[in-house]
């Protein structure tokens, strides 16, 4: 499960922390297992929640950029991250 968790993703980067809590899990048989998050960012770096996600191996839904090749979803039109 995935808990409260602040990281650092890159050598030369500057401290950050993002809160992280499951509210529900979501099943589906085209794409597995999902999570819907509530993430609360304590500091405001540029991308932080997208990074934090995808270095905690639960990328955001339609994310191109933080995502891996093998964490691939069916193609959605956007992004998956709401405010």
């Amino acid at each position: 499960s995935v808990q409260s968790k602040s990281a650092v993703c890159f050598e030369a980067g500057r401290p950050s922390r993002t809160y992280v809590r499951p509210i529900a899990h979501l099943r589906s048989a085209e794409n597995g297992d999902m999570t819907l998050l509530l993430a609360e960012p304590q500091t405001g770096r540029t991308h932080q929640i997208r990074s934090h996600l995808a270095h905690f191996g639960h990328p955001i839904v339609g994310d191109s950029l933080y995502r891996q090749d093998s964490q691939k979803l069916r193609q959605v039109d956007r992004l998956f991250l709401h405010c």
